[in-house]
């Protein structure tokens, strides 16, 4: 796992709800580069996306993640929640975590920055942020997020 000192960690969290291949994308990016624990919470997605979900076990495993379900869908805010309550029970040497979207929005190498950022400023809260002027940011981003 990618640790500074070799005890220090940070789980990297991603609430997901019927996910496409850009997931698929990103978990295996971040396990090619060693960055993990990824802990995903399959947020009641329907069960034609078991299979996909078996694919994502196998790649959060390999560097001590884990899937977690809830049977219904119960929100980006539970399934947050749900993964947080996991960390602190079972990943008690965390340092922090990080958040990102199953949809592709958040890059391996953003990921990267916050988790450098966070091992260098461990007692401080380190928000990544996104442009909306690029190419390939949804719609919905960027009036909702842009709005003032």
């Amino acid at each position: 796992m990618y640790n500074k000192n070799g005890t220090d960690t940070i789980p990297i969290i991603i609430p997901s709800y019927e996910p496409d291949v850009r997931l698929l994308d990103l978990l295996k990016n971040l396990d090619s580069c060693n960055i993990g624990p990824i802990i995903v919470v399959n947020d009641g997605s329907d069960k034609k996306y078991d299979v996909f979900f078996s694919k994502v076990k196998k790649i959060v495993e390999r560097n001590s993640g884990k899937l977690l379900v809830h049977e219904v869908n119960r929100g980006k805010g539970r399934a947050l929640k749900t993964a947080f309550e996991y960390v602190i029970h079972e990943i008690p040497q965390a340092v922090g975590v990080i958040t990102a979207d199953s949809d592709g929005q958040h890059t391996t190498n953003s990921i990267g920055s916050v988790l450098h950022s966070l091992f260098e400023n461990p007692d401080y809260l380190v928000l990544g942020v996104r442009r909306f002027d690029i190419e390939g940011i949804p719609w919905k981003s960027r009036g909702g997020e842009s709005a003032d």
